[in-house]
């Protein structure tokens, strides 16, 4: 899902004759007066809070990969996975042995699965599991069975994956911030031109309209989000933070300075963090964060390298 927000900047208009006919099913209400003031558009000065533009799973391989549409990676994340299980069951044994048959019947990813929503909601257990383990230290035993997990598939990805299931994001990101620093000032003509160059290469199109767009929003699950942090962020206060909870939010800020150069900091759920490809700093150039979202690109083409059974791991650079 791709989304913008820039109001009275979309084409979502409606004709005077359109606009009387699609109104909530409401017997009796009259919409006629918040109709005619609304006019043509949908929401005032045509605000647009996060139109959608979303490919079907199997295929997304930018915000959607898994071990289903990608079966390279699933064949990789084999090799490691008895290390994964061996140590993730060390941890529910030393921490939840009355939960251990639970586990044993249901499956870890749904015994936890549960658990974490159980919490998350305040619901009560029946006495006779409340009795033997407290919600609280079965919800922190899953999110550490998960950290552990998704470390280990993240160390995986960077060492011999070339960060494939964040690849095609960063890209994207990439592609954005050469767009930007074609319109500042500070950047170098030849600088200017070869990016536009590039750019012709790169698909910048959102769902509103807008070609410059003041903010772009993605979204995915879970364990994605979890990987692109740590494709991004080797800080500590990454680690400390995994898994990363539902509505994690990951925010990348570029702000002009006084002399016309682009720059841009990083926030995981508000609190600012080192950015890898700013050498580990908190704040770099625009154009060197481009640089290394650039080096750590390991995949030309991620969907011919999934669906490729017989495809060699190995990092590959883009040339850009």
């Amino acid at each position: 899902m791709l989304g913008i927000y820039p109001p009275g900047e979309n084409n979502y208009k409606i004709e005077e004759s359109q606009k009387y006919n699609a109104v909530p099913p409401i017997e009796g209400f009259d919409f006629k007066p918040w109709i005619d003031e609304m006019g043509l558009e949908a929401l005032p000065h045509q605000t647009t809070i996060f139109p959608i533009q979303m490919n079907g799973w199997s295929y997304d391989y930018m915000l959607a990969l898994d071990d289903d549409n990608c079966p390279v990676r699933a064949q990789k994340r084999a090799e490691i996975s008895a290390t994964i299980e061996k140590d993730v069951k060390d941890k529910i044994t030393a921490s939840l042995p009355a939960m251990q048959s639970y586990v044993d019947q249901y499956g870890l990813d749904t015994f936890c699965s549960y658990v974490n929503w159980a919490y998350t909601e305040s619901i009560e257990l029946k006495e006779e599991v409340e009795s033997k383990t407290p919600l609280e230290t079965m919800f922190a035993t899953c999110q550490a069975t998960m950290k552990i997990q998704t470390t280990a598939w993240a160390q995986q990805e960077a060492a011999s994956l070339g960060n494939v299931s964040s690849n095609d994001v960063r890209g994207k990101i990439r592609d954005y911030v050469n767009f930007w620093l074609t319109k500042m000032p500070s950047t170098p003509d030849a600088t200017k031109q070869q990016l536009t160059q590039d750019l012709k290469k790169a698909n910048l199109k959102t769902t509103a309209g807008a070609g410059d767009p003041n903010y772009v929003l993605f979204w995915t699950n879970e364990a994605l989000l979890n990987l692109f942090a740590q494709s991004i962020s080797a800080d500590a206060t990454v680690q400390s933070m995994l898994p990363l909870p539902p509505s994690s939010t990951i925010l990348l800020e570029f702000t002009e300075d006084g002399s016309g150069a682009l720059n841009v900091e990083g926030f995981i759920n508000d609190q600012a963090v080192t950015l890898t490809q700013c050498g580990e700093a908190t704040s770099c150039g625009a154009s060197a964060f481009s640089a290394g979202l650039n080096s750590t690109m390991g995949q030309t083409n991620v969907t011919n390298w999934c669906i490729d059974k017989t495809q060699k791991t190995g990092t590959q650079k883009l040339n850009i």
